[in-house]
């Protein structure tokens, strides 16, 4: 499938039915570069939503490795060997 950024499908941007106040959950998995990355943007789109209307965004990040950074942890933390 291909990906669409419209602003339709993103969560961040739907309105949540008033019924239902309960905060957007995200989990980020891999503290990878990308990782990281992705979960600093979610919670700075959240910022900026925040200035229009009430948003709360959880985001929660799960590593399956014993250190952060992905594979540049690993080159760090296993002396060079991915």
């Amino acid at each position: 499938g291909s990906f669409n950024s419209s602003s339709q499908d993103c969560p961040l941007t739907r309105e949540a039915p008033s019924s239902h106040p309960l905060p957007f959950r995200v989990l980020v998995v891999g503290t990878g570069l990308t990782g990281c990355l992705v979960a600093l943007r979610l919670r700075q789109r959240a910022d900026e939503l925040k200035r229009l209307r009430p948003i709360e965004i959880v985001v929660d990040a799960t590593e399956r490795a014993t250190y952060p950074s992905g594979r540049f942890g690993a080159v760090a933390t296993h002396g060079g060997s991915v």
